[in-house]
């Protein structure tokens, strides 16, 4: 029987796949003291020679649940865990994955480091955004996709319809997506200004159809939004998104609620935000991540 270890960055999620895994939650404690340290608290004894998993969503606050997957780790390395896995659904610096010329933006591919340096053996994780970056670490990491979800929910009704790809970094989860549907790609090409985002089609044909875009992350919603009204422009009959990790920064609901999508289906990776539009909905992902762990053991 697996020992499973619950961060608080997730706990539903986290207590669903546990639920279903049929592994035994080990109860912890985490405190701040007067500075600000994390105190982690639990009964490591329970963790020897035993296979540890560890479910945690990097969210805010983002440094604390970072701090504990590594307090996590290395506790269980300690009680000498027979291995140690990290479920991370949400995988956060996934976008600082580039060096710039100021030296910032190489995070995504360092935390793996620290993950292994703290005591793990492999990591899994949903639709990293630049998954290629860590093809020289030496944490196994396994990539998931929310692809095959996406899809169960429009086998049904892809009449008319066309898959669209908002900008370059879509585009490999947008092909995926099209080729197992077995229905057309369209990609845009995103241009950034200072004041607006703005789109050229690059390939496909949308007018009269029913488009549903694909990304990986919705922070803002500029993109996403940008690119239906740029769509519906266009003569797009309807247009629908579909993300596997919805952020929802601050005013990115009222900005879906006015644009031209129809209806955002967004993964249950990150908890949902207090209020929503009435267009978002909800795709639950722990059969996923439980069928990963089935077969990682």
């Amino acid at each position: 029987m697996q020992k499973i270890l619950i961060g608080q960055g997730h706990p539903l999620l986290a207590q669903s796949l546990a639920d279903r895994l049929q592994g035994q939650v080990i109860p912890t404690t985490l405190t701040l003291d007067s500075q600000g340290e994390l105190l982690l608290s639990f009964d490591t004894h329970q963790l020897t020679h035993q296979d540890v998993v560890i479910i945690q969503s990097l969210i805010p606050p983002l440094h604390n649940c970072l701090m504990e997957v590594f307090l996590l780790t290395h506790a269980a390395k300690s009680a000498q865990a027979r291995s140690i896995t990290l479920v991370l659904p949400y995988y956060a610096y996934g976008r600082q994955d580039h060096p710039t010329l100021d030296c910032t933006g190489t995070a995504a591919a360092l935390l793996p480091s620290l993950f292994k340096a703290a005591g793990a053996d492999r990591l899994i994780t949903v639709d990293v955004h630049q998954p290629s970056l860590f093809k020289d670490s030496s944490l196994s990491i396994k990539f998931l996709s929310a692809v095959p979800k996406f899809t169960e929910t429009l086998s049904s009704c892809i009449s008319n319809t066309v898959i669209i790809a908002p900008d370059q970094g879509a585009v490999e989860r947008a092909k995926n997506m099209a080729s197992q549907l077995q229905v057309p790609l369209v990609c845009l090409n995103k241009k950034r200004g200072k004041r607006k985002i703005t789109f050229d089609l690059v390939s496909g044909y949308v007018q009269g159809k029913t488009c549903y875009l694909v990304d990986d992350i919705l922070d803002s919603g500029r993109t996403i939004c940008s690119a239906a009204d740029f769509l519906k422009k266009h003569g797009a009959q309807s247009v629908q998104a579909f993300v596997t990790h919805g952020l929802f920064a601050k005013g990115s609901m009222q900005r879906i609620q006015k644009s031209f999508l129809s209806s955002l289906t967004v993964s249950n990776s990150v908890p949902p935000p207090k209020s929503c539009s009435s267009k978002v909905h909800w795709l639950d992902i722990t059969s996923l991540l439980a069928k990963s762990l089935y077969l990682s053991k």
